[in-house]
């Protein structure tokens, strides 16, 4: 920009425009994204945690940050049948020692994306204990 701009000059730029440059530099991790720190950790968790579909979630949400739509839900829920029946057959080949290496990756895969959610809900589970005691 010239130094002879006049009152444009010192005008800064926006904070979308800068969170956009920010954001095309280096995205924020997934972990600190208000849809998981929020609305994953507070009101969906449960549901995901007894349905069975904390991995898929996790990776819906990876790919795109906002709560999943009926739609999404459906893909989420049967992508997760699809990766329990897989994961017990990796399983029983783990167990007859016939497993593969893609075998053993996929199911490493899957438990690396499940480490970061169980600390979620841990922090969350540490959250509403001391916000009890504090009531209590």
């Amino acid at each position: 920009m010239p130094a002879d701009d006049g009152a444009r000059r010192n005008v800064w730029p926006s904070e979308a425009v800068i969170r956009g440059l920010a954001r095309g530099l280096q995205e924020r991790p997934l972990m600190e994204h208000p849809i998981v720190t929020s609305w994953l950790a507070l009101i969906e968790r449960s549901k995901a945690e007894l349905g069975g579909y904390l991995v898929e979630l996790l990776r819906f949400l990876r790919r795109h940050p906002r709560p999943p739509m009926a739609m999404d839900r459906r893909k989420i829920l049967e992508e997760a049948a699809e990766n329990q029946r897989g994961r017990e057959l990796m399983l029983g080949r783990d167990e007859r020692g016939t497993a593969t290496a893609d075998d053993r990756a996929a199911l490493a895969a899957y438990e690396e994306d499940l480490r970061p959610f169980r600390d979620i809900v841990a922090a969350g589970r540490a959250k509403r204990a001391a916000c009890k005691g504090q009531v209590a």
